[in-house]
This record gives C-alpha cells, structure tokens and sequence, in this order.
C-alpha cells in the first residue's frame, strides 16, 4: 500500500497549525499529517451503535478509511488519511463531495451514508447519523462472488453508472428496463436482463463508455427516457447469467410524475445523502412540498422546496414508507436513483390510517399482507381523477383476494387497520 509524506509549507499554515491542536492516529509520519475531521454521533433504533464501522470514501468505498464508533456512538475520521493511504485528493472546492457511511455487512442490515463537503473555515464537519434498514453501502468484503457492484448517479440529463475497475476490470453490465409500473424481478431471462456492456465495448443504443468505469445512460433524467431501468453487473468470464444474475446486487433509475395537488409515490430504492442530494433541482417550483407520516402517526414531518436553496433537510426517505408530494401549477417530470433494497423491513400496521409503501420496484396483489388481516381493514388509494374532487378509492379487506388492483413499489396508500384487531405485522417478499 503506497504511503505519502506531507511535506508542510508556509502556504498552509492555517492547516498545519491544526496540528499542534489535535493528537493524531497512531501512523508512521503522524507529525507530518495535516487534520480535517470528520466526526459525530451514530444511532441505531434511538440508541448509540456500538462497534460499528464508519467509512468515508471520495468516489470508490474500496479505497477509504475507517474507524469504529465507541460506547457513546461517537467516531472520529481524519480526511487527510484518505491522501496518505490511498492518493486521493483533499480539495475544499464546493463542487468535491465525499461520502461518510456506516456500510452494512454481514452482521449489520442497517446502515447510513451522508454525502458532506469539507470547510476550510470550520476546520471539521459534524455529521451525526442514524441508521436505517438497508441503507448506506454494503461493504466491498461482503460483494458476492462473481458479481461486480456498480454505483448510478444523475449528471444533467443522463443516468452514470460506474464501477472499480482496478478490482473488477473489463466487467458485463447488465439492464432491465420497465414502464415505470414496478416489472423489477432478480431472475433472468435474456429478453429482461439485457447485457449492454461487455469486453470494454457497448452493446447497446442510447449507452456511451466513459473510460475507465462509466457508462453514460443518455437522456434518461429528469423525467426523461424509460419509466424504471435497472443495472448489474457480472465479472468478465462468467457465463453462468441464470446462477449469478439473481445473486447480484442492482442499481436503477424511477421516473415519477407529479402533477399539480396531491402525489401519493414510493421510492423503492435506497438513497444516498441529503434531501437535495436525493431530489436534486429537477424542474420543482417554489412551494413544493413533501410529507412524510409522523412514526406515531399524529401528523406530518415535512420538507420544502425553496428556488435558489433547494430543499430544507428535514426528512429521511426510506424505501419502507410511503410519502405525498404537493405542488401547485403543472406536471413535475422526475428521475430518483438508488439501490434496489436486499431485503424487505418488517411492517407494523397500527389501528387507524398507516401511509405505507411495498418496498420493491415490482407490482403485489393484496396477499402481501399475509393471514392477519381483519374484517375492518381497507386500502385507500388516492385517484386524482376522482369526480367531483380528487379523493380515495378503498379496497376493502372482503375484496383482498378478489381485486384485480396491484400495489406499485412506486405507490404510496393507507393501509387503514381495524383500531380493535390489534397490529397487523407483514414483510413484502423479495422479488
């Protein structure tokens, strides 16, 4: 593993007097090292996560640093560490963010990731982070044999999916792509998992290669192109696509649409970073306004759209929770990307109305609830075209296996719970 010294100049005193202020990890030119830290609490369930691993990363989680946290949650991450062993750059430009993550492994279904951009002025940043199920990355250690994991982003008007070629060079991407309804599946079948990439070359229309590790998905943001498209990837060599392909993990991109009034949606993948990260700027008008249902189900914790500044940061979008969006004026065309979830979270219904979501990018008849439903029970689902005003059409329990209806991982609903039948526990099962 290459190490650099850090020769420290008159040019940076304000960093190297840092120094003199802060003890250092225990490194073979420690003295030599400037400190910007990266610190904070860590929750998991309300209470500090004990013993978990912390990461922060540039562009890749293969070449990071970590530490854990202790008995009170807290960590600590010196961002120059991340020049010393591994290279990569320490700018404080606005453009440059890096990723500070509690990762999931093998031993640890919850997780965090916060996408941070360092000050000069402070010195440090305080990120404090409480864990969720199925989010933040899955550890490089943890990657299934075979597969290749892939990173997406939105840049402008395209869809970027990347990877670390120096661990899996030459890799094969694979793509599935849907109407936007929820036609996610981990089976393969040639005419769905489409392989576009292979061998360094494209084997697909509408893809570019960006050399080494990204190809360019063209015109499939904001709103645009295809309304679900999924990615995974394989190693070179392996052909065995009905064994490997469903093992892998995938990213992807989901178009909504949302019109002026009331948006009842899901998003059925894992994000990464803050609201804004999440949402971005994509053609929203001030006044724009998301809900999301109090955990005790008293009211709404809401985030705001300002022009200019974007989002205030004041909720968490999960795949497991259901959210409207409001807006006055006309139809807001929007790509949200992610992981797709790799495993479902354990839903608790309590009596009265619950804004729940099925958790998946795929489509489920209303047998997902399992054998504990009550006489009482419906499913509300907003109609915006209902006559005379926009409300909710409900799919009474009597009519669970009866309804043609499907439940969309793009959906948000109330599930309404008879208050006398107690809570009605249910997980949706991997697609």
């Amino acid at each position: 593993m290459s190490k650099r010294l850090f020769l420290v100049l008159i040019g940076i005193g304000l960093i190297s007097a840092s120094v003199a202020l802060a003890q250092p990890s225990a490194t073979p030119e420690a003295p030599f090292l400037p400190y910007y830290w990266i610190r904070g609490t860590v929750t998991d369930g309300g209470s500090p996560a004990v013993n978990r691993i912390i990461v922060l990363y540039r562009d890749d989680l293969n070449t990071r640093i970590q530490t854990l946290t202790d008995n009170a949650g807290w960590y600590e991450l010196n961002a120059y560490e991340l020049y010393y062993y591994h290279g990569v750059p320490i700018t404080f430009e606005a453009a440059v963010a890096y990723r500070v993550a509690a990762p999931r492994d093998s031993t640890h279904s919850t997780g965090s990731e916060e996408v941070i951009n360092l000050n000069n002025g402070q010195g440090y940043t305080e990120v404090n982070m409480a864990l969720v199920e199925g989010g933040g990355p899955l550890l490089i250690t943890e990657v299934i044999s075979g597969t290749v994991p892939l990173n997406i982003l939105r840049n402008g008007n395209n869809i970027e999916v990347s990877w670390n070629n120096t661990l899996y060079p030459n890799p094969q991407i694979f793509m599935l792509t849907g109407s936007g309804s929820g036609e996610f599946t981990n089976s393969y079948s040639a005419t769905k998992w489409v392989r576009i990439f292979s061998g360094g070359l494209v084997e697909a229309s509408g893809i570019s290669f960006t050399p080494p590790d990204t190809l360019v998905h063209q015109n499939q943001a904001n709103g645009a192109g295809s309304g679900e498209v999924y990615y995974k990837g394989l190693q070179a060599g392996i052909t065995d696509y009905a064994t490997n392909i469903p093992s892998a993990e995938a990213v992807g991109k989901v178009n909504f649409t949302f019109g002026g009034g009331n948006t009842f949606f899901s998003v059925p993948l894992v994000l990464s970073g803050t609201i804004n990260d999440i949402m971005g700027s994509q053609n929203y008008t001030a006044g724009s306004r998301l809900f999301k249902q109090a955990p005790d189900r008293s009211g709404f914790n809401t985030a705001d759209y300002f022009s200019g500044t974007g989002w205030t940061d004041t909720i968490v979008i999960t795949p497991d929770k259901g959210y409207y969006f409001y807006n006055i004026g006309s139809q807001i065309p929007v790509t949200l990307v992610g992981r797709v979830p790799g495993a479902g979270v354990s839903e608790s219904m309590g009596g009265g109305n619950n804004l729940f979501a099925v958790q998946f990018p795929k489509q489920y008849d209303f047998s997902i609830f399992g054998a504990g439903t009550a006489a009482g029970d419906r499913v509300l689902i907003y109609n915006r075209n209902a006559i005379p005003v926009s409300g909710f059409d409900a799919v009474n329990q009597s009519e669970f296996g009866l309804t043609q209806v499907r439940l969309s991982g793009m959906g948000g609903y109330y599930y309404y719970r008879d208050p006398s039948a107690g809570t009605l526990t249910w997980s949706p099962p991997l697609p």
